[in-house]
C-alpha cells in the first residue's frame, strides 16, 4: 500500500502509527515509502507534526522506495542503450552512483537515518535544494528558449553511465 502525504499527516497526528503497524502484522499489506512522501514532508511547517511525521514514514517495517529519478533514468539509460549504444563510454566511472545508491539503500547512516534522527537538519537542506533546483531550472529554460531550432548539439560531452 503506497499512501500519499496527507494519510501520513493524519496518522502521525492522530497517534495511529502503532494501529498502522499492528494492521499490517496481522494481515498480508505491505506499506510502502516513496521518498517524495519524505521529501514532502519535511516542507511540513509545523515542527512537531514534521517530527511525528517523519519519525513514522522512516520507520525500518516500511519497504523504502528509491527516488522516482533512479526508476526514470534507469528507463532512460535503457533505451540509450538500445537506440545511441554510441553515447555511452566504454568504462563509464560507477562510483558516485555506487556511492549515491548505497546511500539510499543502506540499512544503518543513508538517507533514511539522516531524515529520522536529524529531521529539522534535512528540512533545511531540503529548502536550500529546492532553491538552487529553482535557479537551475529556470537557468535551463533560458538557455533552452535561446537555442534555435535544428542547432546541433555535437558539442554536448557523451553521457557518463552505465
Amino acid at each position: 500500500m503506497l499512501l500519499d502525504t496527507n494519510a501520513w499527516s493524519y496518522l502521525a497526528d492522530e497517534g495511529a502509527g502503532p494501529d498502522l503497524l499492528r494492521a499490517v502484522r496481522d494481515g498480508h499489506t505491505e506499506i510502502l515509502v516513496a521518498p517524495a512522501v519524505v521529501f514532502e514532508s519535511l516542507h511540513r511547517p509545523n515542527i512537531e507534526g514534521r517530527r511525528r511525521q517523519i519519525s513514522l514514514l522512516t520507520l525500518k517495517k516500511w519497504r523504502r522506495l528509491m527516488p522516482e529519478a533512479y526508476s526514470v533514468c534507469g528507463e532512460l539509460l535503457g533505451e540509450i542503450r538500445r537506440l545511441h549504444p554510441e553515447w555511452l563510454h566504454r568504462k563509464p566511472d560507477r562510483g558516485e552512483f555506487a556511492r549515491q545508491r548505497y546511500d539510499w539503500t543502506r540499512e544503518r547512516g543513508g538517507f533514511w537515518d539522516r531524515t529520522r534522527f536529524d529531521t529539522e537538519a534535512m528540512a533545511r537542506h531540503i529548502a536550500a535544494e529546492d532553491s538552487w533546483h529553482g535557479q537551475l531550472l529556470e537557468a535551463a529554460r533560458q538557455e533552452g528558449a535561446s537555442t534555435a531550432p535544428g542547432v546541433p548539439r555535437d558539442s554536448l560531452t557523451k553521457i557518463r553511465v552505465a
